[in-house]
């Protein structure tokens, strides 16, 4: 829901799900997403899928040399990929905790203030118990501090 680019449309595929439709042989699905699953299949099941269809046998040509490419191979390692994957995923599920502690009234500020105090009141001596019924911190948060 982030416009980053005006007139420009990101839109997200699930390649995994999309792939399972070839493993599973979906025909139906296969024709609907021929063309995101030819990024992901070998020389010979390229060929497979795209032939009868000159379009596609045009696409899978492209496709074949650019995967052929060196520059474009050594564009990225998948352990390159895995982690900005990660890091991507991390980002959005940062993203999405910190929606939903503003929703519940809770800012990263807030949060922040709120461990200060329990650490005073940690060094004044107060209990774990007495220190979790003032701040409504967890037993765990508390003893981290």
């Amino acid at each position: 829901g982030t416009k980053y680019i005006n007139n420009f449309k990101i839109i997200e595929y699930n390649m995994d799900r999309i792939m399972q439709f070839w493993y599973d042989k979906k025909e139906e699905e296969i024709k609907k997403y021929k063309h995101f699953i030819m990024l992901d299949l070998a020389t010979n099941a390229l060929k497979k899928l795209a032939r009868g269809d000159e379009f596609m046998e045009s696409f899978e040509k492209e496709v074949t040399k650019l995967n052929e490419d060196e520059a474009f191979q050594s564009f990225m390692t998948i352990e390159e990929d895995r982690k900005m994957m990660f890091n991507t995923e991390k980002a959005l599920a940062y993203e999405e905790g910190e929606k939903e502690g503003i929703s519940q009234g809770i800012s990263q500020g807030e949060t922040r203030k709120m461990e200060e105090i329990a650490k005073k009141l940690k060094e004044m001596g107060l209990s774990i118990e007495e220190i979790k019924t003032a701040t409504g911190m967890e037993e765990n948060q508390i003893e981290k501090l």
